[in-house]
């Protein structure tokens, strides 16, 4: 109990929190779950689950557009691995308020799809962008929403990544940060 208090700690205070091993291709990631990041789970991706993950990166993208969307790809490929193991692959779009097991909140899909793309940069996959802090839109105090976030290194233009829009496994909604804020996004 005590070790699950502290990764929740560690997913609090460093929402991007990636563990890699590039000696012995083994690639574990913390994965939060259950609303507002009440479990956590590590999962490692290896052999054809890691290959998938990489293919998807094999072409260099040509441009910022084209990344993002072999971004969300990825993302949603990520989260079809990582759902298995953790058993939110059934997890549904938005918030369902029943709280049953395996369904996220966008707090657990901003810290998850965050983490997944710091992954990706680390791997040196991404070029056209770069990680940034998650951020939140709270028009009411009861209407706050978070989400992952990427920047374009040439337009210095941000870029909303929500997966909480999505049923597991699905692209999440890539939008100019501004639109996000604005609540233009088409789920």
């Amino acid at each position: 109990m005590q070790i699950r208090a502290y990764l929740i700690l560690l997913l609090c205070l460093f929402p991007i929190w990636v563990l890699s091993s590039e000696s012995n291709s083994q690639n574990i990631i913390a994965v939060c779950y259950d609303y507002s990041c009440k479990r956590v789970s590590q999962v490692e991706l290896i052999g054809t689950e890691w290959d998938r993950i990489t293919k998807l990166f094999d072409r260099k993208a040509q441009t910022p557009q084209q990344e993002r969307q072999i971004i969300a790809k990825a993302i949603a490929l990520m989260e079809q691995l990582t759902g298995k193991v953790v058993g939110t692959s059934n997890d549904k779009a938005k918030n369902s308020g029943t709280g049953e097991p395996g369904q996220m909140d966008c707090i657990d899909e901003s810290i998850n799809t965050t983490a997944y793309i710091r992954l990706f940069e680390n791997r040196g996959w991404i070029h056209w962008h770069q990680v940034e802090d998650r951020v939140r839109r709270n028009p009411f105090f009861f209407d706050i929403h978070w989400t992952a976030v990427i920047k374009d290194k040439q337009s210095k233009q941000l870029y909303a990544i929500d997966s909480w829009f999505r049923d597991n496994g699905k692209e999440p909604v890539v939008i100019k940060l501004e639109d996000w804020k604005a609540k233009k996004e088409k789920p």
